[in-house]
C-alpha cells in the first residue's frame, strides 16, 4: 500500500545526507537495520550522534572487544568531552576525520609511509606483518619502523611513541574498506526503516521465516513489537485478506499466512484459491474437503483471528468447529449409524441404558451418540479450548495483536524505579527463555535460566537463579504472561519471586 510519501527508490542515488535517517540512528532506534540493532550498538549510536558516513564507518570498526578504549576516546572526542590532540602535525592530515584517533589500517599503512618513508608494497607488509598478532614479529616490525622514522627526519621520542602504539595496537586496527562496506549496507536499511517504514518492516519480519521451512518466531514477535513501538499497526490475519507473507495495507501492516504457527503453504495456497469466504461455515464447505486444510490449519486460523471478519468470538467459532469435526466423523470419536452388542454392553456399564431399554436399539443408538457427542467435548475442551485470546495468540503468531493482557494494571515506570531496588516489579510476556547451568560455588551444576519479558516500557532481561528457577520454572514458559519482582540491575533485574497474571489479578481483587 503505497503512501503519498513513498516514492520510487533508486539505491543507486541513495541521499546520504537524508535527515530523517540520522535522527533515527542517533535515537537508537535501530532495531532492524544491519550490523547496528544489539542492545551495545544502539547504545553506541546513541552516545556518538554519527551524523555523516565518516562517524558511521569508524562505529563499526571500533565496535569489536580489541578496540572499545579508542572507541571510548573517539565517543568523547566527537563530542567535545576530551581535547583532540595528536602526537605530530603530520597525523593530522591522516587522523583529522577520526578526531585523532587510529582506527583503520589504512591509516597504519599511511603512517609508516609518512613517517618511515615507506613505499606502497613496504607499507602493505607493514600491516600484514603486525595484523598476525605474533608478538615477535610485530616487536621486530615496530623496531624497523622506528628505526625508518629516524632516518626519515623524525624526534626519537616521536618514532618511539608511533613504534610503541602501532606494536600495541596495529593489529587491532579495522580495514576501512571492508568497514565502508559495512556502514554504506548499514545506512541503506536505516533509510529504508525511515523512509518505508511499513513496507521494509513487512519484509523483516517476512525475512524470518526460512527456507528450509523454519521461523525464527522470537525475531518475529520482536519486529512486530518494534513496529507497535513506532506507531505502526500490526492486524491479525486474515483469511479474505492475508497473502503469504507480510503486507502493507491502509491500516499498516497484516499479519502473513504463512507465518501462522501450523498453517503451511498449501493450506495458504488452497485458501487464497477459495477465497472469499462469507462466514465461517462457507469456509468449512469449501475449503475443509482439501486435504491441506486440516485440523491444525483451522484451529491455528481461528486462534490467530484469520476469522475475526465473521464478528463472532473465537470461543465459539473453536467448539462449532469441534461440533463440525464430530458431525462429520473427522475425528476418532464420532458418532455411528448403527449399534451393536459391544456397543449396548458399554452402554448398560456406563449406566446409560437400564433393563428392557437395552433391547431397543433406536434408543441405544440415540444414546450412544449423545454419550459420544459428551465425550468428543469432554475431549476437545481438554486439547483444544484451553487458555484465552492472548495465550492462543502468542501460541499462533507470537504476539498478543489483539489487545494488552495488562490494561487496567498499572506499573511504577521503569525509569521511576530506584537502581538496585530489591522490590522493583514488572508484568510481561516471556518471549525468550534461556537455560545454564551454574558453572562455581555451591551451586555448580545447578540449572539456572535468563529470561527476556517484554513490558510496557520494554524488553527486561531477567536472572533467575538455580534456587527461584527450581521453585519458579513451571511457571517460567515462553508465552507466559507474569509478574516478577526483584532487583534491579541497570536495564535488567534479578528475579526473587513471580506470580502468573492470572494469581496477580486474584491478590488485586
Amino acid at each position: 500500500m503505497a503512501k503519498p510519501h513513498w516514492k520510487h527508490l533508486d539505491v543507486a542515488t541513495l541521499d546520504f545526507n537524508d535527515k530523517a535517517t540520522w535522527d533515527m540512528i542517533c535515537a537508537g532506534n535501530t532495531s532492524g537495520v544491519f550490523q547496528i540493532e544489539g542492545a551495545g550498538m544502539t547504545d553506541t549510536c546513541r552516545r556518538v550522534q554519527p551524523r555523516c558516513m565518516e562517524d558511521l564507518i569508524a562505529i563499526l570498526a571500533l565496535y569489536r572487544p580489541d578496540t572499545m578504549g579508542e572507541l571510548e576516546h573517539f565517543i568523547r572526542r566527537k563530542n567535545g568531552l576530551e581535547e583532540i590532540s595528536y602526537m605530530h602535525d603530520d597525523l593530522i592530515p591522516i587522523l583529522e576525520k577520526t578526531y585523532g584517533c587510529m582506527i583503520y589500517q589504512e591509516q597504519v599503512m599511511a603512517i609508516t609511509k609518512k613517517f618511515g618513508g615507506y613505499s606502497d608494497a613496504e607499507a602493505d607488509k607493514f600491516r600484514k606483518g603486525i595484523g598476525k598478532k605474533d608478538k615477535k614479529l610485530v616487536k621486530a616490525e615496530a623496531e624497523k619502523f622506528r628505526d625508518r622514522t629516524i632516518q626519515n627526519g623524525y624526534d626519537e621520542d616521536i618514532a618511539n611513541k608511533l613504534a610503541d602504539f602501532l606494536e600495541k595496537m596495529g593489529g587491532y586496527m579495522f580495514n576501512k574498506g571492508h568497514s565502508t562496506g559495512y556502514a554504506i549496507l548499514t545506512f541503506k536499511t536505516a533509510f529504508l526503516k525511515a523512509n518505508y517504514d511499513i513496507p521494509y518492516m513487512c519484509s523483516l519480519i517476512s525475512n524470518q521465516k526460512k527456507e528450509n521451512g523454519s521461523t525464527n518466531y522470537e525475531k518475529v514477535g520482536y519486529y512486530i513489537y518494534q513496529s507497535k513501538q513506532n506507531g505502526i499497526n500490526v492486524l491479525n490475519p486474515d483469511v479474505n485478506r492475508s497473502t503469504d507473507w507480510f503486507t502493507a495495507v491502509p491500516e499498516g501492516i497484516l499479519y502473513g499466512m504463512n507465518l501462522i504457527k501450523g498453517v503451511g503453504q498449501n493450506a495458504v495456497d488452497t485458501i487464497q484459491r477459495l477465497r472469499p469466504f462469507n462466514s465461517f461455515e462457507d469456509f468449512l464447505e469449501r475449503a475443509h474437503p482439501d486435504g491441506s486444510i486440516n485440523k491444525t490449519v483451522v484451529i491455528a486460523l481461528i486462534k490467530s483471528g484469520a476469522f475475526d471478519f465473521t464478528k463472532r468470538e473465537r470461543v465459539e467459532l473453536l467448539k462449532l468447529y469441534g461440533e463440525f469435526r464430530f458431525r462429520t466423523k473427522a475425528d476418532d470419536i464420532k458418532p455411528v449409524s448403527g449399534v451393536n452388542k459391544t456397543h449396548i454392553e458399554k452402554l448398560v456399564a456406563a449406566n446409560i441404558v437400564r433393563g428392557a431399554e437395552a433391547t431397543d436399539k433406536e434408543l441405544c443408538l440415540e444414546r450412544w451418540n449423545k454419550w459420544r457427542a459428551m465425550q468428543h467435548a469432554q475431549e476437545w475442551d481438554e486439547n483444544v479450548m484451553g487458555g484465552n485470546i492472548f495465550s492462543w495468540e502468542y501460541e499462533t503468531i507470537s504476539y498478543h495483536l489483539s489487545g494488552n493482557p495488562f490494561e487496567g494494571i498499572e506499573f511504577k515506570p521503569w525509569d521511576d524505579i530506584e537502581d538496585e531496588d530489591e522490590k522493583a516489579l514488572v508484568g510481561g510476556t516471556i518471549i525468550k527463555l534461556g537455560k545454564t547451568k551454574v558453572k562455581r560455588g555451591r551451586s555448580a551444576g545447578a540449572e539456572m535460566a535468563f529470561l527476556s519479558v517484554e513490558t510496557q516500557d520494554g524488553v527486561r532481561e531477567v536472572t533467575v537463579f538455580n534456587t527461584k528457577w527450581e521453585q519458579f520454572r513451571d511457571k517460567l514458559t515462553k508465552g507466559a504472561m507474569v509478574v516478577i519482582r526483584g532487583k534491579k540491575q541497570g536495564e535488567a533485574m534479578i528475579l526473587n519471586g513471580m506470580m502468573t497474571l492470572d494469581e496477580y489479578k486474584e491478590t488485586q481483587l
